[in-house]
């Protein structure tokens, strides 16, 4: 169902001076407090769901909301590996007969 909240989802925001970790509550949300000031990587998690990132600058004494669109992830039911040689080595043509 598009556009329903994801619990469980994990959010990283990284800086150069700071990290934070945190987990989305039943509602979809997440709220991290004393954030340093600084330009950070935000990225949120989830299996099942492609990871999703957005990069933000937080400003002293500023608030910031963000919001994701999490994707489901395509699954791999099989992994297909083929080789083959177009010519014998060292040879450079090929013949054929036809009846």
């Amino acid at each position: 169902m598009a556009g329903r909240p994801l619990a469980g989802a994990t959010l990283r925001a990284v800086a150069p001076s700071a990290r934070y970790s945190a987990t989305s509550d039943a509602s979809g949300h997440v709220t991290i407090l004393g954030v340093v000031p600084d330009t950070y990587v935000v990225s949120v998690v989830l299996k099942g769901y492609e990871e999703a990132d957005e990069t933000v600058v937080v400003l002293p004494g500023e608030h910031e909301q963000l919001s994701f669109i999490m994707r489901p992830a395509i699954k791999e039911i099989a992994h297909v590996e083929s080789r083959g040689e177009a010519f014998s080595i060292g040879n450079t043509t090929d013949a054929f007969t036809v009846q």
